[in-house]
């Protein structure tokens, strides 16, 4: 969600919102974030094998 003082509590609540809107479907926040994080890497190396 951030650091206290960097969103404001209206940003927090949205925020809040979309992740059990995702949670309901299914969707864990953490798992999300993992696979976007390792599809960057695959890119990054897909990247590096295609110089």
């Amino acid at each position: 969600m951030g650091k206290y003082g960097i969103i404001s509590l209206g940003e927090a609540r949205e925020k809040l919102i979309n992740a059990k809107k995702l949670l309901a479907q299914g969707v864990s926040q953490a798992t999300e974030k993992q696979r976007i994080k390792e599809q960057g890497k695959l890119n990054h190396f897909s990247n590096w094998l295609e110089k």
